[in-house]
């Protein structure tokens, strides 16, 4: 993709979201906490209100695009001109995003008005949530858009039967090159409604119980219907005029899980965070942005901010526990782009290493108060001049008894002649000796 001139500002249409910068509430907060940090304890079911909790995390997602941009404006030397014209794309982007993501469903007007209005270099993702499936189009000139299509959730099989992460490649096929024509645009819009809001049964894995076959709710829809009956309809509808379209294609290591204990349905990473974490990716590799204004950098940027927000609302909410574990996760984050962190030159980078440095000293002093709060104190009052004086004569009177036995025992003790008798001591055992023989004889 060329690059071009943003003609716009980037913060403007990020403010078209209705922000209103309201916190998020303790469970939309430990929802986003979970889905990008991915800790070692999770939900065992699937979360309630799913889709309202995704538009909260698309909305965090876009205030620290906003935060990221400011402060490499900051920064010296200013943002250069690939990182600018690529973040302008995702600033565009992300209003349409969020419209378009309130539910599991959208009409097929509001898609179609979205695929209409896109500008030259624009993208815009859909999750095809009951399909199981993310699109990315991408507008590479007045007449031509690009479409390409992914799994978004893996199947239960692969995330467990695999040690580690899965590595993935994304998109799954090679773009397609479509005509931007009404008729399409219309007919796209129509099977992407319908397929994002209908179950197809087919598509679902089965089990078997009691001899009889069953829809298995508890794993993830096959995508086919849009990476492969889909891409091949738009396959057969490119154009033949030898216009071709490179497709970078980018790898990601895939972290979840499949934990149910008591419930319907398992919980698994959100799909639209793997979505929207593709679509950022694929926009600014594409654009050939670096590592210090791009992705990575940018991620890290977003984790400390979640991570900001986790601290100050208090142990109650995130446990101390939880907010160490985001910190290393994080630090390890920026171990991998270390090159560009030790430069010192990078404003945003700058701030998520004070980020770590602020939480180490909260949860320091959170440890500091747990151990005071375990410690038996005593505390000890200075005696008046009056009570050191009483201090100084004692009574027992409970002890006289042992007092007159300890004064015999010591009279006793003096009665006692110092040196060793031997003749006495021989004596004494003669007498014991005869006792003893006697006794034994006349037992005999």
């Amino acid at each position: 993709m060329g690059m071009f001139k943003p003609s716009f500002s980037i913060l403007a249409h990020l403010c078209a979201i209705d922000f209103n910068h309201k916190a998020p509430t303790a469970s939309e907060l430990r929802y986003c906490v979970e889905n990008v940090f991915l800790p070692p304890k999770l939900p065992q079911r699937e979360d309630e209100d799913e889709y309202q909790k995704d538009a909260v995390l698309i909305k965090l997602v876009s205030q620290s695009i906003e935060k990221f941009l400011d402060t490499l404006k900051q920064g010296d030397p200013p943002p250069s001109h690939k990182a600018t014209s690529a973040w302008a794309v995702i600033g565009r982007m992300l209003p349409k995003f969020y419209a378009l993501h309130t539910s599991d469903k959208v009409s097929a007007s509001s898609l179609e008005g979205a695929l209409r209005n896109m500008e030259l270099h624009d993208v815009l993702p859909l999750q095809v949530n009951h399909q199981n499936a993310g699109v990315i189009f991408r507008k590479l000139s007045p007449e031509f858009f690009t479409f390409e299509s992914f799994e978004l959730s893996l199947p239960n099989e692969t995330v467990v039967s695999t040690s580690g992460k899965v590595v993935v490649e994304y998109p799954a096929n090679p773009r397609l090159l479509l005509e931007h024509k009404d008729e399409l645009l219309s007919t796209v819009s129509h099977a992407l409604a319908f397929f994002k809001s209908t179950y197809i049964a087919e598509t679902l894995p089965v089990l078997v119980k009691a001899g009889k076959t069953h829809e298995n709710v508890r794993d993830v829809a096959s995508p086919r219907y849009i990476t492969e009956a889909l891409a091949g309809y738009f396959r057969a509808l490119e154009p033949g005029n030898g216009t071709k379209v490179d497709t970078p294609f980018i790898t990601k290591r895939i972290g979840d899980h499949v934990l149910w204990n008591s419930g319907e349905t398992p919980w698994r990473r959100s799909p639209l965070w793997l979505l929207l974490r593709v679509t950022l990716q694929s926009t600014l590799l594409e654009c050939r942005v670096s590592t210090a204004e791009g992705y990575k950098a940018f991620q890290a940027f977003f984790m400390a901010r979640l991570i900001d927000m986790a601290a100050d609302v208090g142990p109650d909410v995130i446990e101390t526990d939880l907010l160490n574990t985001m910190t290393q996760k994080l630090a390890r984050r920026m171990w991998k782009i270390r090159d560009v962190v030790d430069n010192n030159i990078n404003a945003p980078l700058a701030q998520v290493v004070n980020t770590i440095s602020r939480t180490a000293e909260i949860m320091q002093g959170r440890w500091k108060e747990t151990m005071n709060a375990c410690i038996n104190r005593i505390h000890w009052t200075t005696p008046s001049p009056e009570q050191i004086k009483e201090s100084m004569h004692f009574t027992f009177p409970n002890s006289q008894t042992y007092l007159v036995e300890l004064v015999g025992r010591t009279a006793a003790l003096k009665k006692t002649s110092p040196t060793f008798d031997v003749e006495a001591t021989n004596r004494q055992l003669i007498s014991s000796c005869s006792r003893l023989v006697f006794t034994i004889l006349n037992v005999g």
